[in-house]
Order: C-alpha cells, then structure tokens, then sequence
C-alpha cells in the first residue's frame, strides 16, 4: 500500500531521449532482462563537446563495422544536477557487460579518425566531471505492463 515508511530517499527528475545521439532506439518492445546505465555529470562549458564526441564515436562504429548494442540516450530536463546525459544500453545477460568486442574503445576511434581518434577522445573525457552507473534488471512480477494495443 505505501512504501514511503521504507525508502531512505527519493528524488524526482524527468529525461527527454536524445535521438541525434541514439543508436538503434526500438520503442514499444518488451523491456531487455538488464538495461546499463551510465550517467554523464557534464561541465557546463562541455555539454557540446560532449555529444559532439559522442556522434563521432558512433560513427567509428559503423565505420569500423564494431558491433554495438541498442543504446539510447537521455538528457536531463529537470530534476537532479546537471547539465547531464545517461547511455542506456541493453543486456540480455550479466556477461554482455563486458561489452561487443574485442577493441576498445580508444583503438576503434583510432581505427575509424587515425591520430584525430586520440584527440576526439581526450575532448569528450575533458568535457565531463564524473560518471556513475547502475544495473537495472526486469522484474516481470513487479512490473505492470499495459494491454496490446487492439
């Protein structure tokens, strides 16, 4: 009935998706097992470099044919500290946290730009203070999901 008496703390806060960044969002589908989440506390002055380096990793990714997971991203619209954008990956087991391939990812940018793929990251590392991540895992017991649409 409540479970107030039981939370140390809650905070509210609400993230718009970030399509120019996202890479295969599939809206509407049954929720993966796990979901990734890493949390981005960008530098004001860096919020731009930012994504900037993010769309050129993608890039490096097509260009290099390195297989990636559905990942989305989100900004922070209000609530919290920003500024601030979360990658939200996919996972359909604990071991695909070690990731698609064998590359890093400094040596798939430095395969897809040459030297530039050092300085691109640097500029992205440089544009944020610090990250936090978190595991979430679907619990169909616990969750309601809304009928099919007829």
């Amino acid at each position: 009935a409540s479970m107030g008496p039981y939370l140390a703390g809650e905070t509210m806060a609400y993230y718009v998706l970030r399509s120019d960044l996202t890479v295969a969002h599939k809206p509407g589908t049954t929720p993966p097992p796990y979901l990734s989440l890493i949390f981005f506390h960008l530098k004001p002055e860096g919020v731009l470099d930012f994504a900037d380096g993010v769309k050129k990793v993608n890039a490096a990714f097509a260009k290099t044919n390195t297989p990636t997971t559905v990942q989305d991203w989100y900004s922070l619209a209000n609530g919290g500290h920003g500024p601030e954008l979360v990658l939200v990956q996919e996972r359909k087991s604990i071991g695909e946290m070690a990731g698609t391939s064998a590359k890093t990812l400094d040596a798939i940018m430095q395969e897809a730009y040459g030297d530039q793929g050092a300085t691109i990251m640097a500029t992205l590392r440089k544009a944020y203070w610090s990250t936090t991540t978190e595991l979430l895992h679907f619990r169909s017991d616990l969750s309601y999901m809304a009928p099919a649409a007829k």
